[in-house]
């Protein structure tokens, strides 16, 4: 078992006996969530390390004789409830708290308390399947299918959109790394229209990272056309490619860190300290919230701060086109959040992000558009909801849970709307089928 804090080190305690990693100095910050399964109960307390030592063991001596209610030990008060699954108990007390944690919690468990439902908390995709089917048990859904046209500004299909509004067009591109190896790029073709965030998914080494840097001139196809703004990109020259048209982030935001402080790591980007080069840094802080890792060493700095600081970087370039090598990779749910809004605002600023990603949850809920590379060919291409409604295996944890009874469900918001909408008043209908489970 595992007792964690957020922002702290973290303590362990295994078995019958106590192994823990605590610092010299005292955990003083972050809520303190613990399940032990053989105490079966759940305790979060702002403490100090010393209290963690007490807690553990405490725990360990007396918590499997606990039968119920509160137990008050050395300040803290355990609150145990025998018939509610662990997993239940921690998402009640994120959610109650309204912890920034909660959206790290399984997508089962926040459309669980999306929904309101009294029936036991699921925690697994199999689970939270049964969980529906208990739900709509005594009366099917009416309306399986929610209209989203209103939510996306594109009203064309990708097929749809002509070149000229695209700001990458790539056309029947081949490539290999070395004249006798085989091809990475084999006829690989795509477009990504302007103002928008699209997505490049697939299992490792189809050559997704590859289509990238072929975008951006790192690798030369030795056939095929790519175009950047209706431009042939043959026709770039690299300083003018590199200097307010487009620009890329690699998967290791470290390799772009060379200065002490995030400050200067971005006047590096910037000619002279002037009024106007002040205003950009500023401005490029706020929109890619940093400004509170200014003094800060680049190194000193979370996962998705690294990102963040990464992305600042580059965009005092001031590109059209921002491309991203699995952005998301190391971030938290908590992060991703933060880092969907910067690409969000980016796009309303004019900016193109084509971004590389194993991530389909983050794809589905924050990209336009999608596109699936397989074996070095563009296989699918087409909107979230289209691209992953239709995909029995390569799809959201919402859409294996609920396609059984719902068509479009792709993410969790839609699957609780679509709950929501079809129990009327969710949580009298689902109290009713939870008192009809247990025989009340």
């Amino acid at each position: 078992a595992v007792l964690w804090a957020t922002g702290a080190d973290l303590a362990v305690i295994n078995g019958g006996g106590i192994r823990e990693t605590i610092p010299a100095g005292e955990i003083t910050r972050g809520q303190i969530i613990s399940v032990f399964p053989f105490g079966n109960y759940a305790v979060t307390k702002q403490i100090t390390g010393q209290g963690i030592r007490e807690m553990l063991e405490h725990s360990v001596r007396y918590a499997p004789a606990l039968t119920g209610g509160f137990l008050q030990v050395s300040g803290l008060r355990f609150s145990y409830d025998p018939q509610k699954p662990a997993g239940q108990r921690v998402g009640e007390i994120l959610r109650d708290r309204d912890d920034e944690m909660f959206v790290a919690m399984p997508t089962p468990v926040r459309v669980y308390y999306g929904v309101k439902s009294s029936l036991p908390c699921p925690l697994t995709v199999r689970e939270g399947s049964q969980w529906l089917d208990r739900i709509f048990e005594k009366k099917p859904p009416e309306i399986k299918r929610l209209d989203k046209s209103s939510r996306s500004p594109w009203k064309k299909e990708l097929s749809e959109i002509p070149a000229e509004d695209c700001a990458v067009v790539a056309k029947e591109i081949w490539f290999r790394y070395e004249k006798n190896s085989p091809d990475v790029l084999k006829g690989l073709s795509f477009k990504a229209p302007k103002r928008s965030i699209f997505a490049l998914v697939g299992g490792n080494g189809v050559g997704k990272t590859t289509a990238l840097k072929a975008v951006c001139g790192i690798c030369s196809p030795y056939r095929g056309k790519i175009y950047i703004e209706g431009k042939p990109l043959s026709k770039y020259r690299e300083k003018d490619l590199f200097d307010g048209v487009l620009a890329m982030l690699p998967q290791d935001p470290r390799s772009l860190f060379v200065k002490k402080t995030v400050r200067e790591e971005l006047e590096e980007m910037v000619d002279g300290k002037t009024e106007e080069t002040a205003r950009r840094m500023a401005e490029t802080a706020e929109i890619c919230e940093i400004e509170h890792l200014m003094d800060s060493h680049p190194y000193d700095l979370s996962g998705g701060e690294e990102q963040r600081v990464a992305l600042a970087k580059v965009l005092l370039r001031d590109p059209g086109i921002l491309l991203l090598d699995e952005p998301t990779k190391g971030m938290d749910n908590f992060f991703k959040i933060k880092f969907a809004g910067v690409l969000r605002r980016l796009r309303e600023r004019g900016v193109t992000v084509i971004m590389v990603s194993h991530d389909v949850e983050f794809c589905a809920g924050y990209a336009d558009f999608m596109g699936m590379i397989f074996d070095g060919e563009m296989v699918a291409a087409d909107t979230p909801d289209r691209f992953f409604a239709g995909n029995s295996f390569y799809t959201t944890a919402a859409n294996r849970m609920s396609r059984h009874i719902f068509e479009n469900a792709v993410t969790e918001e839609d699957l609780i709307s679509l709950c929501r909408i079809n129990l009327g008043d969710g949580e009298a209908r689902a109290n009713s089928a939870g008192k009809e489970e247990k025989g009340e």
